[in-house]
C-alpha cells in the first residue's frame, strides 16, 4: 500500500543571511540504503533477512561538498582545552571555520563545532535521529567522538550542528567531497520528500530563539520544550515564513 509522504523542509543554518552565503556548500540529503542497495550482490541474503531489511530505511547522509584536509597546528588544542574562553574560532587553515563551541565536557577531550548546519522542519511530529556515519564509517578527525541525538522536527525548531568530542592529541582533520558528514534517520515508514527554502534573518531568529529560550529556561527537557513550542503557535508562524521562502 503506498503510504502518504511526509514534507521535510530544509536549509543551511551556519551563516547570517545579510552578511554572507554558504548556500554551494550544501546540497539535499541523499538515501543511504539506495546506495547500500546498489553495491549489494544480486540475490544477497542481506535484503532478506527480516531484521535487517529495512535497518536504512528512511536513513538519509549530509555529504560533503568540498574536500577540506589540514593539520592542527602543534599544541593548538592543548591550548584551546585550558583556555577559560568556552568559545572561540580556532587559527588552523580550514575551508569552514573550526570552533570552541562550549566548556569542556571530558577530561583530555575539547568540544568543537564544524561550522556547517542544517535546519529541518515538518508539518507532522517526526523524530530524526543524527549520528556518525557508518556506511561507510568516517571520522574527520582520528578518534574524536560525533555528537549525535534525536528530537522532533514537528515540535522545535533548532540546526543539526556537526560537533565533536576530539582529544587534545589529535593531529589532523580530514573529508572528501562526497563523504558523509552525518547520517539522519527518521522515525517513520512514510517516504521522506525534502523541500528546501532559503534562509532569511526572520527564520534565523526564530530557530535561535527556540534553541536557547523555549519558556526563558535553557535547560528545560525535550517535553518541555514541545509544550512550549506548541503553546505558542510556534510551528504555525516558523511554517508560514518557511513556505514564504521555498525554493
Amino acid at each position: 500500500m503506498n503510504k502518504k509522504p511526509i514534507i521535510v523542509y530544509w536549509a543551511p543554518a551556519a551563516f547570517s543571511p545579510e552578511q554572507e552565503s554558504w548556500n554551494s556548500l550544501y546540497q539535499e540529503p541523499s538515501s543511504v540504503s539506495k546506495d547500500f542497495y546498489h553495491l549489494l550482490q544480486k540475490g544477497s541474503s542481506s535484503l532478506k533477512c527480516p531484521a535487517a531489511k529495512d535497518f536504512l530505511h528512511n536513513v538519509f547522509s549530509l555529504d560533503s561538498t568540498i574536500t577540506n584536509t589540514f593539520e592542527f597546528p602543534d599544541n593548538l588544542l592543548k591550548k584551546a582545552y585550558q583556555s577559560n574562553e568556552p568559545r572561540f574560532q580556532l587559527d588552523v587553515d580550514s575551508l569552514v571555520a573550526i570552533l570552541k563551541v562550549r566548556e569542556n565536557q571530558i577530561n583530555n577531550y575539547i568540544n568543537l563545532k564544524y561550522n556547517m548546519s542544517w535546519l529541518f522542519f515538518a508539518k507532522e511530529d517526526l523524530n530524526m535521529r543524527y549520528s556518525a556515519p557508518y556506511f561507510p564509517a568516517t571520522n574527520p578527525i582520528k578518534d574524536s567522538v560525533f555528537a549525535g541525538g534525536v528530537f522532533n522536527i514537528g515540535k522545535w525548531f533548532r540546526p543539526l550542528n556537526l560537533e565533536y568530542y576530539v582529544p587534545v592529541t589529535a593531529k589532523s582533520f580530514r573529508v572528501k567531497e562526497g563523504e558523509p558528514l552525518a547520517f539522519m534517520e527518521f522515525e517513520t515508514d512514510r517516504p521522506i520528500v525534502f523541500k528546501r527554502f532559503i534562509m532569511n534573518n526572520k527564520i534565523a531568529e526564530m530557530a535561535n530563539e527556540s534553541t536557547l529560550t523555549s519558556g526563558f529556561e535553557m535547560f528545560k527537557n525535550l517535553n518541555q520544550r514541545y509544550s512550549f513550542f506548541s503553546k505558542t503557535g510556534m510551528r504555525d508562524v516558523i511554517l508560514s515564513e518557511i513556505e514564504k521562502n521555498l525554493v
